[in-house]
């Protein structure tokens, strides 16, 4: 191997482990990731990347998130709906929350097959209900660690977490008796395991209440929003709280964590050295043997 090729492949090498050691442990260690958007096919532009702390296909453990937080949650058997679908999950919980008595649907879906999802304005519309409003909302969700960041610290890719969840809105109604109005407020988003236009495996989360005539529309979309902020973060798998691998190192192993990475960049650049020293050192014999 010539010299170039040996200082040239020290550079790559040294290059490599400083990207490294300013990159965040879980981009490159985790597993699970995921891209969480508001469409079905293809993807929005909103769309972000997560890391899933738990497996979605298991409602037992969906379930145990209700059990962290607040919220009371009693599981219901959609198993009908499930192979009507032919869903691989379609597990549904009715939620409450100590500072309402109103009830919140929360429903994970979860098949290869993107015919096994109705969209919910589809899904609503055949069940007779009006579409009265449909948009995208931002959620404020605490801890943001939650989400998966770059390969570097300041990455300004927009489809790293910046504070929310970007989620559907639907806002549907159809009449029941002479006088009165069933109206339901949904929130959704799809969870997929890798952001192409075909995904290996789709996951659809919906949040639904229904707006009775004594509250009002904000009311019920807090208590949505509220059952959101709760879930996702136990949900996802959080980041390294902002620190990079190097700095993961030092706080977990101390001078040892430094010893390390002296031994991580020393090693190509000894490399490096070595294959220079030797080099000038063959071409100082050859002169000499030529002289």
């Amino acid at each position: 191997m010539s010299i170039q090729l040996k200082i040239a492949g020290s550079l790559i090498v040294i290059a490599l482990i400083v990207v490294l050691l300013f990159s965040s442990p879980g981009a490159f260690f985790s597993t699970g990731v995921s891209f969480i958007d508001t469409e079905l096919h293809g993807s929005s532009d909103s769309g972000q990347f997560v890391r899933t702390r738990m497996d979605l296909a298991d409602p037992q453990q969906v379930g145990r998130i209700i059990e962290q937080t607040e919220w009371t949650g009693y599981q219901y058997d959609w198993e009908e709906f499930k192979q009507m679908l032919g869903a691989e999950t379609l597990a549904a919980w009715s939620c409450y929350h100590p500072s309402s008595s109103r009830v919140v649907w929360f429903l994970i879906i979860q098949s290869k097959d993107t015919t096994s999802f109705h969209p919910p304005p589809v899904c609503y519309q055949s069940l007779g209900y009006i579409i009265e409003e449909e948009s995208t909302i931002d959620i404020p969700v605490p801890g943001e660690g939650w989400a998966m960041e770059g390969v570097f610290e300041f990455s300004d890719d927009p489809h790293i977490y910046g504070g929310s969840v970007r989620v559907k809105e639907l806002i549907v109604a159809r009449k029941v008796g002479s006088n009165q109005m069933d109206r339901r407020l949904v929130l959704y988003c799809y969870l997929k395991e890798e952001r192409t236009a075909y995904p290996s495996t789709i996951t659809m989360i919906r949040v639904s209440a229904i707006i009775p005539s004594s509250d009002s529309y904000e009311d019920v979309l807090t208590l949505e929003k509220k059952l959101i902020t709760d879930f996702f973060p136990l949900m996802f798998e959080p980041r390294e709280g902002g620190r990079t691998l190097s700095r993961w190192l030092f706080d977990e192993w101390g001078p040892m964590g430094g010893l390390v990475i002296a031994v991580m960049i020393l090693i190509p650049l000894g490399f490096m050295v070595y294959s220079i020293v030797c080099h000038s050192r063959k071409k100082r014999v050859e002169g000499l043997e030529h002289s």
